[in-house]
């Protein structure tokens, strides 16, 4: 079983208040959804979404499907996905841990960055949830 899993977060100038915005796709099959948060930062914000959609993606499979399945990631974080590859974040190794604990169950997980503009989906999404608090 192959997905790809798109996580973007969008942050507030103002507070700390974040939307997120996740995009699972399963042959050719979407599923969006989108949550809050808090996050001090835009990169606490990018790590607190990775974390959110894995949790979201975990929701939507069979516990006896985990070891079937192939993951690819997608963020436009660049220090996400270097930190999730590198396996070491020096400010943000709780939040590595986490979502690296929530990838091992999982066959095969790819991390990938990808540029703002391949992003749509989960920007979108991101900012909705962020506009919804408004």
């Amino acid at each position: 079983m192959y997905y790809k899993l798109y996580s973007d977060a969008a942050k507030s100038p103002s507070s700390d208040i974040i939307g997120i915005g996740v995009l699972l796709v399963d042959n050719h099959n979407q599923i969006q959804a989108r949550f809050n948060g808090k996050a001090a930062d835009n990169h606490e914000a990018e790590f607190k979404a990775c974390i959110e959609s894995l949790n979201f993606f975990k929701s939507k499979l069979s516990k006896r499907d985990y070891n079937k399945v192939t993951l690819t990631f997608f963020s436009d974080s660049k220090i996400l996905v270097d930190s999730l590859n590198k396996r070491y974040a020096k400010h943000y190794q709780n939040y590595v841990n986490q979502i690296l604990e929530l990838e091992s169950e999982y066959n095969l997980v790819f991390n990938n960055w990808i540029p703002d503009n391949k992003n749509h989906g989960a920007h979108n999404l991101a900012n909705q949830a962020l506009h919804d608090l408004n």
